[in-house]
């Protein structure tokens, strides 16, 4: 019986399959299941989008290390096109109580240096999940520093970072004025970045640093918001929104600072649940007389955003949650959004009218 001709030829197929495979690797491990044309003709397109969750097994990083090596080494011998990573989230978290040997840590960061020497150059979205800020049993688990650093990422578009990874992506700032900064030559850039989403950390809460590594930066949003962040975030804040002097020391003295970000065409920032979730009502935050200064911080962000010049959005703070169930929600939440950017939609970047500063419409920043 001769063989069944297919619909499409392959150079039809590859972009095909590619537009299927965006949920994170389950439909390209299924379609290599499916036939014996279908495994050579998805090969290219398997590791299309990449789902690697460490918070309860780390033997899925060897595993996956394995199988995307010996796809290239086949593409290598046949001459077929070599699959690419294009889409990558990481859950860089522990739920092992007990803290990790050295030889797991050292095993655990060749793997996931040799995963992103192979896939940071293809990559489009990256999506890094830490141990959210709670009380619970998740650990962060150390990222390697590069990744945040000496990593090209050429053809990276989104970058998402929530939680405690360990990674400095900028300068760390400190409250001396003569503190000397890390040269700029110390971080790759990312020329092609237009979405940037940072949690408000010392290591990656500089704009201006950001600004000169991704100046094409259109849509930026910071989480997890204090007061601690405020030395790094302020000055910039004020350059880019307009909104003048405020009562912080250091918000004053910086804020005649050059703009940072010329192509901006959104902001979103969102306070810390667990200082100043009061901004969002009752039963988020703490909301003790001890939280005074995190109130006071809350109360200077929305006269910034009641004040300044170009609208911004402020975004309330999630619910704060102690334990496991509430760090393990913050995952789920952060690679539902990586996913559901992937399937073309909003993601971390969907907003109501009442959060931006001047009553902006739109759904999406």
């Amino acid at each position: 019986m001769p063989p069944t001709p297919r619909i499409l030829p392959p150079e039809l197929m590859l972009p095909i399959l590619e537009l299927a495979c965006i949920d994170g690797g389950y439909t390209g491990s299924s379609l290599a299941l499916t036939s014996h044309e279908m495994r050579e003709l998805s090969r290219p397109s398997r590791f299309h989008s990449v789902q690697l969750s460490l918070t309860f097994s780390r033997t899925k990083l060897a595993l996956l290390l394995r199988a995307f090596e010996a796809q290239l080494a086949y593409s290598a011998a046949t001459g077929s096109p070599a699959p690419r990573i294009r889409h990558l989230h990481v859950a860089a978290a522990c739920a092992n109580p007990s803290r990790p040997s050295s030889n797991e840590v050292r095993d655990y960061k060749e793997q996931l240096e040799a995963l992103f020497t192979l896939a940071a150059p293809h990559l489009h979205t990256l999506s890094l999940a830490g141990a959210p800020a709670a009380v619970g049993s998740l650990r962060a688990w150390p990222l390697p520093a590069a990744l945040g650093t000496t990593t090209a990422f050429p053809h990276l578009r989104e970058l998402t970072v929530v939680g405690e990874t360990k990674l400095s992506f900028t300068p760390r700032i400190t409250r001396r004025d003569d503190a000397p900064a890390a040269a700029d030559a110390e971080f790759a850039p990312l020329p092609r970045l237009t979405h940037l989403h940072v949690p408000g950390y010392n290591g990656t809460a500089d704009l201006a640093a950001w600004a000169r590594r991704a100046p094409g930066v259109t849509h930026l949003r910071v989480s997890e918001v204090d007061r601690s962040a405020s030395y790094a975030l302020c000055p910039a804040m004020c350059a880019m929104l307009g909104a003048g002097p405020s009562s912080f020391a250091d918000w004053r003295r910086n804020a005649g600072a050059a703009p940072v970000f010329a192509h901006l065409r959104a902001f979103l920032l969102q306070p810390s649940a667990r200082g100043i979730g009061w901004l969002r009502g009752p039963g988020c935050g703490f909301g003790s007389d001890s939280m005074g200064i995190e109130r006071e911080f809350g109360e200077e962000l929305q006269d910034m955003h009641a004040r300044a010049s170009r609208s911004w959005c402020l975004v309330p703070s999630r619910p704060y949650s102690r334990g496991p169930n509430g760090q393990e929600y913050i995952l789920d939440e952060v690679l539902r959004a990586w996913r559901e950017r992937l399937e073309g939609g909003p993601g971390f970047w969907k907003t109501e009218t009442s959060w931006w500063s001047r009553g902006e419409e739109g759904r999406v920043a």
